[in-house]
């Protein structure tokens, strides 16, 4: 099996057969979350 198998699924076949796609779909989660708990706590503080 190459590197290209869509193991994760068919997007982002480039990154390891779609897993970085999922990889970047976190850490973009991750952001907005850090994002909306700051100006929650601004907000509330």
């Amino acid at each position: 099996m190459p590197y290209g198998y869509p193991y994760y699924g068919p997007v982002y076949p480039g990154y390891y057969g779609g897993g970085g796609f999922y990889f970047a779909l976190v850490v973009v989660l991750l952001i907005l979350l850090f994002l909306f708990g700051g100006w929650w706590y601004y907000n509330n503080c």
